[in-house]
């Protein structure tokens, strides 16, 4: 990760209700909009199985035409396996259909229409059976959308207006900035909680990808290997978006139930929306969380916004948080110099 500020943008009512709670609230990824959320690694996965058993199924239509041709007579079954290897295209002499042509000449004389019929038999039930692992998929994929619970930030040197105007709903609104480090220290700090309840939890940068609808050979590997870069395979699953949301520079704190091998997956807290972390935890202080709080950037020092945060936080106890104006303006107020008293006389 680099050394910018984290940013959360976020409406006056949110800001109220997290110095309040004094926590950060983390909603299950089932609630996010983006209903591609988590989806994209289990998709790429599917979209090679997809093609591999689209090819197979054309490999049996051959070997069937072999069988049709042979009409039950062994050396001729060798034979028509035999002109249809010899027809295989230059990218085809490596495939299944071509590792199987190849063995018919050694399998028994009287076992080659067998050993052909087993082959299209085998092929067709998996591919029939591939809907059967897209239903599996997305019942997997449910399930950790349910129980995975995100706090996504911003990773950035400055704020942002379009991030402003997207999650922060505009001019009634206000940005927190946090150090780079603050995320870590907030799960640290909630470390003993959350190995009671049975989760853990990890801050990952979000990767932005081109191509993830129908991805390549070489993208479907780059993506299953996105499953190792975390702690736990849902890291990897929820830090992959695509390239058209790279505007949003996104860091991601994730938090997750622990898996038991060998058991069923399911969701041990089915009746959260999502959980909170304890701000107050951290150094004992809102205010070694918080670096500062910004207002929208097409409001001044001396709008009535400014007035209304300062005394949020007084109520809630930060009378010393920085509040940042940094109006967009040109030739605005800032631009005069005070006179100097000179009449000209």
């Amino acid at each position: 990760m680099s050394d910018l500020y984290i940013w959360r943008y976020m409406s006056l009512a949110k800001y109220v209700d997290m110095l309040r709670s004094r926590s950060i609230f983390c909603p299950k990824a089932s609630l996010f909009q983006d209903e591609s959320e988590g989806k994209w690694i289990a998709h790429a996965v599917l979209w090679g199985e997809k093609e591999r058993w689209q090819r197979v199924r054309g490999y049996a239509e051959e070997l069937q035409k072999v069988l049709d041709n042979a009409k039950g007579n062994q050396d001729d079954a060798l034979s028509y396996s035999a002109s249809l290897y010899n027809k295989l295209p230059p990218e085809e002499e490596r495939s299944v259909l071509a590792d199987v042509l190849k063995r018919v000449p050694v399998v028994y004389p009287h076992k080659r229409i067998e050993y052909l019929e087993t082959m299209i038999q085998g092929w067709r039930e998996n591919h029939d059976n591939y809907n059967v692992r897209v239903a599996e998929w997305l019942n997997e994929v449910a399930i950790d959308r349910e129980s995975t619970y995100i706090s996504c930030w911003n990773r950035a040197a400055s704020m942002s207006l379009a991030m402003w105007n997207l999650y922060g709903g505009g001019g009634e609104s206000v940005a927190i900035r946090l150090k780079p480090e603050t995320l870590e220290k907030l799960l640290h700090s909630n470390s003993g909680w959350l190995h009671e309840a049975g989760l853990e939890g990890q801050v990952i940068d979000v990767d932005y990808i081109d191509g993830l609808t129908s991805p390549e050979k070489e993208l479907q590997e780059e993506l299953i290997g996105k499953l190792n870069v975390g702690k736990d395979v849902r890291v990897g699953a929820f830090s992959v978006k695509p390239a058209l949301y790279e505007y949003e520079a996104e860091v991601r704190l994730i938090v997750y139930p622990k898996r038991e091998i060998g058991k069923p997956l399911s969701d041990p807290h089915p009746e959260r929306d999502g959980i909170s972390l304890n701000i107050g935890e951290f150094d004992s202080s809102l205010s070694d969380f918080i670096e500062a709080v910004y207002v929208h950037p097409l409001l001044g020092s001396n709008s009535m916004m400014v007035r209304v945060v300062k005394a949020i936080n007084e109520l809630f106890g930060l009378p010393n948080l920085p509040i940042i104006t940094d109006k967009v303006e040109a030739i605005g107020s800032n631009m005069a110099l005070q006179p100097t008293g000179f009449t000209g006389d």
